[in-house]
């Protein structure tokens, strides 16, 4: 069942969108087949699976996030060079 979710757009970068909608769909799946397992070890596996997803869809979330900070630093550094400010000796903390 391939379904487009609109929010994702949001929340990753649009290269990213195809595997973004991949995870969703999986982690929808694996949320299902807990609930429907016959026994603790195949919750347990569909547990992992999800875990796994999620991790990689939050990766995803991230590379977005840093992208759009690093564009923010962009425009700060444009100002600083306006104002005549040496913008190499400032350092981004992580």
């Amino acid at each position: 069942m391939k379904t487009q979710y609109n929010r994702l757009a949001e929340l990753v970068l649009p290269k990213d969108l195809e595997f973004a909608n991949e995870l969703h769909d999986c982690m929808v799946t694996c949320v299902y087949n807990i609930f429907n397992a016959q026994t603790k070890e195949e919750a347990d596996r569909w547990d992992e699976e999800l875990i796994r997803c999620s991790k990689d869809f939050m990766k995803l979330r991230e590379a977005k996030q840093d992208y759009e900070a690093s564009k923010s630093y962009r425009v700060i550094i444009t100002d600083f060079r306006a104002r005549g400010i040496n913008a190499s000796l400032v350092t981004r903390k992580k």
